[in-house]
């Protein structure tokens, strides 16, 4: 496990460069997650055929993967599934999503339990843990980097058809990722995301937790406070208030179109100063020319 916030400070919020901060450490996050998703996007290393075994990475090394799958009835004609997997990396060597190439090390493990009626699902959750470490290609800096990642996430979700209300919870307790001389945490952060009865659209949003990086030299307090609404067909949200608050309760304010009174896509307000940094898209909160949103992905 990697100890990286416990003792660093809570940052001191003044001004719109703690804002810019914040956004650097989400644009890492998001670049981070694309990492990540490209390590266990297997398909063309594992072969389904000859589960549980061990295959050749794509330039060297290996990856073992075992697991195991169940599956029952139970009464009133629900369906129950768990399943559980493990993947072993032994510096094994694959293209990450910019089709650069990876070093990894480390185990992945997941476990899986759900209850469906038909094509129906009832409830299910997801418990994925995180020990990696090895090499990759950091954009940021131009220069191969070595990294470590230690996490936990839990994801529970209930209902799913077009008629129901369904709901989906993600708690990250921690997520951290350290790279180099830099490195990121999301403390007891949890992410949830449901739709209302009747209709997929609009998603409404919530994110609470801790977030903690280099790039902040300390950490601060995610707050939702009005719950964020995103139609499907966008990227921003629509309405919705957020709040990163500090431990002398300074704060920056995002709203969002319809709660910003001003017309704009966001507006962004350090400790109620009362001049807030008018953004015509969530996308235009960009330090260098990564575009972002700080809605973090379920």
């Amino acid at each position: 496990m990697i100890q990286t916030h416990s003792t660093k400070p809570p940052v001191n919020i003044q001004s719109y460069t703690n804002f810019e901060d914040i956004l650097k450490t989400y644009v890492r996050y998001n670049e981070y997650g694309r990492l990540l998703d490209g390590i266990l996007a297997l398909d063309d290393v594992i072969d389904a055929a000859s589960w549980p075994g061990s295959e050749t990475c794509t330039h060297g090394g290996t990856i073992d993967f075992s697991g195991q799958r169940n599956a029952s009835t139970i009464s009133g004609g629900l369906d129950e599934k768990s399943e559980y997997i493990k993947y072993e990396f032994n510096n094994c060597e694959l293209d990450d999503h910019r089709g650069l190439k990876i070093t990894v090390s480390g185990t992945y493990e997941q476990t899986y339990t759900g209850v469906s009626k038909g094509s129906t699902l009832i409830a299910a959750q997801t418990i994925e843990k995180y020990d990696l470490s090895g090499n990759f290609n950091d954009h940021f800096v131009s220069r191969v980097e070595p990294f470590n990642l230690s996490a936990q996430v839990v994801e529970t979700t209930e209902g799913g058809t077009l008629y129901e209300e369904y709901s989906v919870e993600r708690r990250m307790i921690p997520f951290e990722f350290r790279t180099g001389s830099h490195y990121l945490a999301l403390s007891d952060m949890t992410l949830t995301s449901k739709s209302r009865p009747g209709t997929f659209d609009p998603v409404l949003h919530t994110q609470d937790g801790r977030i903690i990086s280099s790039w902040l030299s300390g950490f601060v307090v995610h707050v939702t406070d009005t719950v964020l609404s995103t139609p499907t067909n966008k990227t921003c949200p629509t309405e919705g208030v957020l709040q990163f608050i500090d431990e002398n309760n300074g704060v920056i304010e995002v709203r969002y179109l319809d709660d910003t009174n001003t017309g704009h896509g966001v507006t962004a307000e350090i400790n109620e100063n009362g001049v807030p940094r008018l953004l015509d898209d969530c996308e235009d909160m960009s330090p260098g020319n990564d575009p972002i949103n700080i809605i973090l992905p379920l």
